[in-house]
Parts: structure tokens; C-alpha cells; sequence
């Protein structure tokens, strides 16, 4: 028995229309580890996927590459912006003070 590998994808290979986020966030780590990234940015994209991810969810959006926009960021962004600071930690009795929108331009982009 004759076994192939797989080639690994690169972006530009990737068939984005079908293509959920977190497969996306998943492979992006894994670039990310390879390339050398520091843990601590590993961490930050990881996060800044997920809580993507999850507000999509939240908002009963789709999570395909294909159907997302400028429009999804955006909306997260807005989200971001108004939500309260620890607004789901049941630890933090202080809700004042409001969330900065993260530069998610950042990873869009790459």
C-alpha cells in the first residue's frame, strides 16, 4: 500500500466559500507556532478568533469564510465597543467602563 501525503494548504489554496472560522482559527495557529510566534500572540489571535467566532454565534450568523464581510467585523466592533467591561463575569460586581475595541483590522488582513 502506496501512502501520500497531504500537502499542507496555504491560504491562497484554501476554498475559503466553505470554510468555517474555526477551522481557519485552527490553521492559523498552527502558522503561527511554525513561524515562530510568541505565545503571547499565539494567545491574543486565538482569542481575537473565538470571541469572533462567538459573537457570530450569539448572533445566530454564519461562521463560513464565504459569507462573511466587512460588515460581521464591523458589527463586531460596535459590540465591542458598547459592551460593558467583564459584562459575563459573575466575579467583577463593577460593570462601569466600557470595552476598547481590539484592532481586528490586524487579522483580517493577513
Amino acid at each position: 500500500m502506496v501512502v501520500t501525503r497531504t500537502k499542507n494548504r496555504q491560504w491562497k489554496d484554501m476554498e475559503k466559500k466553505s470554510t468555517d472560522l474555526s477551522a481557519l482559527a485552527k490553521h492559523f495557529e498552527l502558522y503561527n507556532r511554525t513561524e515562530g510566534k510568541s505565545p503571547k500572540t499565539i494567545l491574543w489571535y486565538n482569542v481575537a478568533l473565538t470571541q469572533f467566532h462567538r459573537f457570530l454565534k450569539g448572533a445566530e450568523k454564519s461562521t463560513v469564510l464565504g459569507e462573511l464581510g466587512e460588515t460581521e467585523v464591523r458589527e463586531l466592533i460596535l459590540y465591542l465597543q458598547e459592551k460593558t467591561r467583564w459584562q459575563d463575569n459573575p466575579y467583577m460586581l463593577n460593570h462601569q467602563g466600557k470595552l476598547k475595541a481590539i484592532t481586528i483590522q490586524t487579522y483580517i488582513r493577513a
